[in-house]
C-alpha cells in the first residue's frame, strides 16, 4: 500500500487536495495522472470527489473476492482475483462506502506534511503542469517528524 495526496493549485496559491490510499507510487498514480488528467476541469473533478481508495480501479465499495465451491479464491487468466461488483476503471471514492466527503485546502507545507502517511504528493499547478514529490521522513526521526519533500520525475512526462 502506497498512500499519496493529489491536489491542484488555486490562483492565490492555496492547494486543494485529497488523500489516495492505494497505488500512490510514481509508476502508477503518476502515470495515470499525466495520461488521463491534463484538463483542469478533470483534475478538479478528481480531487473534489474527495478521499479515495484508488484513482483507477474496476472495483466498487461492495467488491469482494469470489470463491469457488471448495472455498478457494477464483482467479482469471492473468492470475488476478475475480471480484464481484466490478465496473469500468475509475476512481473509487470513500463517499461510495458512506464516508463523509473529505477535501483539504491549505498551504504547500500542509500539502507536503505527510499527515496521513503519504509517500508521494502530486500537484497540478497554476501552469497546468503535474509535479510530484516523494515524502521521506528523516532517518532515525520521530514518526511525526515533518517529511522531506524531494521532487521526482514522472516517467514519460516532460514539464
Amino acid at each position: 500500500m502506497t498512500a499519496s495526496r493529489i491536489g491542484y493549485e488555486l490562483p492565490d496559491g492555496t492547494i486543494v487536495s485529497a488523500y489516495c490510499a492505494l497505488d500512490g507510487y510514481i509508476e502508477f498514480n503518476g502515470r495515470i495522472l499525466v495520461e488521463s488528467y491534463q484538463d483542469p476541469d478533470d483534475v478538479q473533478a478528481l480531487v473534489d470527489g474527495g478521499r479515495m481508495r484508488s484513482i483507477k480501479t474496476a472495483l466498487t465499495g461492495d467488491s469482494r473476492k469470489l470463491k469457488n465451491e471448495c472455498g478457494d479464491y477464483l482467479a482469471d487468466e492473468n492470475d488476478d482475483y475475480v471480484h464481484s461488483h466490478t465496473r469500468e476503471p475509475q476512481p473509487l471514492y470513500d463517499t461510495e462506502r458512506g464516508d463523509p466527503l473529505s477535501v483539504e485546502r491549505g498551504s504547500f507545507a500542509a500539502f507536503c506534511s505527510g499527515s496521513e502517511g503519504e509517500e508521494f504528493v502530486y500537484l497540478f499547478d497554476r501552469n497546468e503542469q503535474w509535479q510530484a514529490w516523494r515524502l521521506e521522513r528523516p532517518e532515525g526521526g520521530h514518526e511525526n517528524a515533518t517529511p522531506v519533500a524531494t521532487p521526482v520525475a514522472i516517467p514519460g512526462y516532460m514539464v
